[in-house]
């Protein structure tokens, strides 16, 4: 700018067209934010950031990093990304093969070039993060539910119904005298009634 040139250089955006005088109106990006009329030849877009240097990128979801952790197959990846995998996963999700355990360090070198890079471009920086030394992801272990199976014994005996749970199959005699008080568990358990309301009807017939 001939009659600027302290603006020379300096980021900002461009806030409307003023038809009037046929020059745009930038806005600085640093104080003080005065609006700046300005014609189309003075101006320049900002260059866009660079691509993403694919070390930088997690394995698992493709994104730039924030908290890089790397894991006993030497990979690195997005901590929460590869924390949900290794709950529900023994394997890497980079090569496939059993890992050796399920430990998470961090990447600290990593996470500085990052930095630097995010810097470098224009990023916003990243919040602090001060991870433990290593972390130790815990399997997660699939939601039991409970069932009952009918079993019909030979002719003469009684018929029981096997209550499954948690701790295994509890036996339940469908006449006094069996193995287990049965009012207990009808009050606890709708869906037993029902089971065994059928069952009953089974029988009657």
């Amino acid at each position: 700018l001939a009659k600027r040139p302290e603006l020379d250089g300096t980021l900002g955006r461009l806030a409307a067209f003023d038809v009037a005088v046929g020059r745009w109106e930038f806005v600085p990006e640093q104080p003080p934010r005065d609006i700046i009329r300005v014609r189309e030849e003075n101006l320049e877009a900002a260059p866009a950031p660079s691509e993403v240097p694919e070390e930088f990128r997690c394995c698992i979801t493709r994104e730039l990093m924030e908290q890089p952790v790397i894991t006993s197959d030497g990979h690195t990846y997005e901590r929460a990304a590869i924390a949900r995998w290794l709950e529900e996963h023994g394997t890497s999700p980079k090569t496939g093969r059993e890992l050796p355990d399920k430990v998470l360090r961090p990447n600290h070198a990593i996470r500085a070039q990052i930095l630097a890079w995010r810097e470098s471009n224009g990023l916003p920086p990243l919040p602090p993060w001060e991870p433990e030394p290593q972390e130790t992801v815990e399997t997660r272990r699939p939601a039991q539910t409970h069932h009952t199976t009918v079993v019909m014994q030979p002719q003469g005996l009684q018929p029981l119904v096997m209550v499954h749970t948690p701790a295994g199959a509890v036996p339940v005699s469908l006449a006094p005298g069996g193995h287990m008080p049965l009012a207990p568990l009808l009050r606890s358990s709708p869906q037993l009634q029902q089971e065994l309301h059928v069952a009953w009807s089974v029988l009657a017939q």
